[in-house]
């Protein structure tokens, strides 16, 4: 009976991984793919030789002939969305811990103190904390507001699942009340219909002045991407690139028209081009001309070093993707950690292969472990 229940879990899951594949690979559509742009050969049968030993279905050449053609590099490590969000980052990062370790209303537990914004209020499971989580009664507006005084702006969302800027929503003040973008006034009836529970409410962080001089209206990021290491054991920086969000926004992601740009991941060096979401490149970002001009991105040595720390903790995911900001006061805070559905196109179109130089090692562990990736899947 054991090896039946097996083989249909094995079954049921495969067909879950093709069907997911297919999904991925309509998001192609949606970019500047040129069909037509030539291909190696051999490169071609190198990546099909690569990835083939730890996918089975069809490989899609579509994002090979993608990012080849963004970067001008010709190279067989380029990962596969629908390859990646299948099989390797199930592999990775073992999902049964995803929300223990992505829960913001826990950073402070787990991590030293001035890392992540300030929180004013938690709402966990319904209950509402303060920021050192102490029981809060809020039974009404006024109530709420005066937590709120002496703030003009604050941020509110998603305690988990905010990637991608879902449901986070800037609030100012105004006539004594605070407004979201639409107008709509903030109040216990308002959060509990957008997020039912476990989210929170934050101050707003001042960015340092060279972000604020990439967009001023944004809170400007830099996405450091790290990797654990199976033969060494140690947390490595595979990626970084700076997000910026298009004039007007507060938001810096892709989904909101902004863009990212490369950074090299020694010296903190931004690329003299960027990217924005479906492929298309820029030499200039809002009025900022990366072309013509060196950019470096300050305090770089330290933005990895929390980075770093943070990852070193995590201990049951192998590969972090970490939002990191520098504050008003030069101080390095880190918004959001990411250990599931990590963005892997900008970091290639970018900066070329996304694992780089550990390429083959993370296929040899994904190759050994694949049973990970059946326990990382549920029925």
């Amino acid at each position: 009976m054991g090896k039946i229940k097996k083989s249909l879990v094995d079954l049921l899951i495969n067909k879950r991984i093709e069907r997911t594949s297919k999904m991925m690979e309509k998001k192609l559509v949606h970019t500047n793919l040129d069909q037509a742009f030539p291909l190696d050969p051999n490169v071609v049968e190198q990546h099909k030789q690569k990835w083939g030993r730890i996918f089975k279905g069809k490989i899609n050449l579509g994002w090979l002939r993608w990012y080849s053609q963004c970067t001008g590099i010709s190279s067989p490590d380029f990962i596969p969305e629908s390859i990646f969000y299948t099989t390797v980052e199930p592999i990775l990062n073992d999902a049964r811990y995803d929300m223990a370790f992505v829960e913001k209303n826990f950073y402070d537990l787990m991590y030293p103190d001035g890392i992540f914004p300030e929180t004013i209020i938690r709402n966990i499971d319904e209950l509402y904390f303060d920021r050192d989580y102490k029981a809060l009664h809020l039974d009404n507006d006024q109530i709420l507001m005066d937590r709120l005084k002496g703030l003009d702006k604050i941020i509110i969302k998603p305690s988990t699942e905010s990637g991608g800027g879902r449901d986070v929503e800037l609030y100012t003040l105004k006539d004594g009340k605070f407004l979201n973008t639409d107008g709509q006034p903030l109040t216990l009836q308002s959060m509990a219909k957008l997020y039912k529970t476990n989210f929170l409410i934050q101050k707003i962080l001042p960015q340092h002045s060279f972000p604020s001089f990439f967009n001023a209206t944004s809170l400007n990021t830099v996405r450091v991407l790290t990797y654990r290491s199976d033969v060494t054991n140690t947390v490595n920086i595979l990626q970084v690139v700076f997000r910026v969000g298009a004039t007007g926004q507060f938001l810096d992601n892709s989904r909101a028209g902004g863009y990212s740009i490369g950074v090299d991941a020694t010296t903190g060096k931004l690329n003299k081009f960027a990217f924005r979401k479906d492929g298309m490149r820029y030499e200039k970002v809002n009025d900022v001309n990366l072309a013509e001009n060196e950019y470096t991105i300050p305090l770089f040595d330290e933005i990895l070093s929390v980075a770093k720390l943070i990852a070193e903790r995590n201990i049951h995911h192998r590969m972090h993707a970490l939002d990191m900001a520098i504050d008003h006061e030069s101080n390095i805070r880190c918004l959001e950690i990411n250990n599931k559905g990590n963005e892997i196109n900008f970091h290639q179109l970018n900066n070329g292969t996304l694992f780089g130089d550990f390429t083959d090692e993370v296929i040899t562990y994904c190759e050994k472990h694949m049973d990970k990736l059946y326990r990382s899947y549920t029925v």
